[in-house]
């Protein structure tokens, strides 16, 4: 063991002058080099374990895991002109008069006679449409006139496509955030987006044409739909008999999804039709079904698996765990009440400008206000929004 250095003062005392003095400074200037290595051995040691804790955090936080599912008329899309105008510019082209309120007392009379766009009656939508579209325009004929051969499928394209609808102004911009998160991991900083999986779906009170109308808007939709008991193909894939035996169209919809590959750059990943389900908002099982759409979502999309860390292991089944819920929609009992009932946190999607001076008020970018309408299921207040955007500051406003 080698000895201990000698204190200054002994220094003092054996020395003196300048050589001393010297001894001194050496001594002193190596003391205060030992500190300075204990210091930073001690701040290497704290960054550490403030690295350890970092990667914990980050480690949570991957765990965040959303399934965001929208309505569709009236939250993602709307008329480019009032649906009775555009009835009326098809009807005077083809040589009929005018039409006004008659579309929707006709509308609504279907609606009451056969429920769910013919659903429930065992119709096929188009078939609903097209005596919606006659009982409309048959006042305007004489008894001795038929309708133009042309007036329901024309009527039918144009309501099926970017024809008669437009996006709102913030669908694109909030899709756009949404891929740039996807493809670029440093983005969700950026965006201040605090999900690490988003998966998204619509669930709208709908026939089939609502795919086709997204699609023709711009957005990536993916074929994934519920299938309905009498759709027994899956690609080239024959259901088997007990499925279709065993599948009550009332009851329950076997989730499908009519292409099995994977789409890389899907905008909506799945589509809840009530046509489809055999139930409409507020019908809680709506909203259930897209839990299974999820499940069947993240089995299908080799893409979304590769960046979810719960991922089940090949052939294994997948897990919802871990998934908040979250619907969004413009209707408060459709959408807000009926997300609830079903189990799912909701927002509220303010297009009709109804708390639009709360807002400029608040100088905020979510408001809570009172719920009325619901239950002891039910949250008595509700979140708003104005934008699809400000769901980056959701649940937390930062």
């Amino acid at each position: 063991m080698s000895p201990s250095p000698p204190s200054p003062l002994q220094i003092l005392r054996g020395c003196s002058g300048t050589r001393g003095a010297v001894q001194w400074l050496v001594l002193g200037q190596a003391r205060a080099q030992e500190r300075a290595r204990e210091r930073i051995l001690q701040l290497v040691v704290d960054l550490a374990g403030a690295s350890g804790a970092l990667d914990a955090a980050m480690n949570n936080r991957q765990r965040a895991r959303l399934l965001l599912t929208l309505d569709a008329f009236g939250t993602i899309f709307t008329p480019r002109e009032p649906v009775a105008k555009q009835y009326l510019d098809v009807a005077r082209r083809l040589g009929l008069a005018s039409v006004d309120e008659a579309l929707l007392q006709t509308f609504k009379e279907q609606s009451r006679l056969h429920p769910n766009y013919g659903r429930n009656s065992g119709m096929k939508a188009p078939e609903w449409w097209a005596n919606v579209i006659k009982s409309t325009f048959r006042p305007f004929t004489s008894t001795t006139s038929p309708l133009p051969t042309q007036l329901v499928p024309e009527l039918l394209a144009r309501f099926s496509s970017s024809n008669a609808y437009r996006l709102y102004p913030d669908v694109s911009s909030f899709f756009q955030a949404l891929h740039k998160l996807r493809h670029y991991p440093g983005a969700m900083e950026e965006e201040h987006w605090p999900w690490d999986l988003t998966v998204v779906g619509v669930i709208t009170n709908s026939d089939d044409r609502v795919p086709s109308i997204l699609s023709s808007l711009g957005l990536r939709v993916s074929a994934r739909v519920v299938q309905r008991p009498e759709q027994i193909f899956l690609g080239s894939t024959q259901f088997r008999n007990e499925d279709i035996a065993n599948a009550n169209p009332m009851e329950s919809s076997a989730p499908r999804y009519l292409d099995a590959a994977a789409r890389i750059d899907e905008d909506i990943n799945f589509i809840v039709l009530s046509y489809d389900v055999g139930a409409e908002k507020p019908n809680p099982r709506i909203f259930r079904v897209a839990k299974d759409m999820l499940r069947l979502t993240l089995q299908d999309d080799a893409t979304l698996r590769s960046r979810d860390r719960h991922a089940a292991a090949p052939g294994g089944k997948e897990s919802t765990g871990g998934f908040t819920f979250l619907h969004v929609g413009d209707d408060v009992q459709k959408d807000v009440i009926g997300a609830q009932k079903a189990g799912l946190q909701s927002i509220l999607l303010d297009r009709k400008g109804t708390y639009s001076q709360a807002f400029e008020e608040s100088k905020r970018r979510i408001l809570s206000v009172p719920l009325s309408g619901g239950d002891a299921s039910t949250s008595h207040e509700m979140q708003v929004i104005q934008d699809l955007r400000d769901l980056r500051y959701w649940p937390i406003q930062r």
